[in-house]
């Protein structure tokens, strides 16, 4: 197996499958064992000469993370691609499931699903605020992006008590400018950076008193 995006290659491992990876993407190293797997690009870029040596019996790629563009990319090479898709929380166990019965390995992966489908209740148990709070997930400054309602950030958000206030927006990622979140007005804003950079681009809310976010 040949996985394009280090989620599937946590999810791959936890089904059991960790022994049939035979190549994966810059950035997959949960757990331990997937760092020393040879790497054929990032999640974004591929070098193809690298997936075609690799001889994957099936490629599995995450929709909407992998562009079309790549997948169809890699199915021009004779490849078979099994794809996941991830919109909440709920759909990891069912994927690990899935990816299970592609490698052999239903029973651990089952066992797996099991487990995250009871830590997802009692996460689900546990925050029940009385009150729902709106928060703007920043992941990229210049041009400013943020995660749409279809992201399975969302749902996490979600399970803690909060509304994306991009919610409404369908793509995983999305282009917004700086008016339209200051209109949106969040009670929070989340940045998703490395801490140095996720600081740099914090410090640029300040120049915006009026907004909750900022004020609190």
């Amino acid at each position: 197996i040949m996985s394009l995006t280090p989620g599937t290659t946590e999810m791959l491992f936890a089904a059991g499958a960790g022994d049939h990876v035979i190549a994966t993407v810059l950035e997959a190293d949960v757990p331990q064992a997937a760092r020393k797997i040879p790497r054929v690009g990032d999640a974004t870029a591929l070098d193809y000469e690298k997936v075609i040596n690799a001889r994957a019996d099936v490629v599995v790629a995450w929709k909407n993370i992998n562009s079309e563009t790549m997948i169809e990319k890699v199915r021009s090479l004779g490849l078979p691609v099994y794809l996941v898709q991830a919109i909440t929380l709920r759909d990891i166990p069912r994927s690990i499931e899935r990816l299970g019965a592609l490698a052999g390995t239903q029973k651990i992966a089952s066992e797996a699903a099991a487990g995250l489908d009871r830590k997802i209740d009692l996460l689900d148990a546990a925050h029940r605020p009385k009150k729902t709070v709106t928060v703007f997930y920043e992941i990229w400054e210049g041009p400013l992006y943020t995660i749409g309602g279809e992201h399975i950030i969302s749902d996490a958000l979600r399970l803690c008590g909060a509304r994306n206030v991009f919610g409404d927006l369908k793509w995983p990622a999305n282009i917004v400018t700086r008016e339209a979140v200051i209109k949106r007005d969040p009670d929070i804003i989340i940045v998703s950076a490395p801490i140095i950079t996720a600081r740099e681009w914090a410090g640029y809310w300040a120049y915006y008193p009026e907004m909750r976010a900022v004020a609190n």
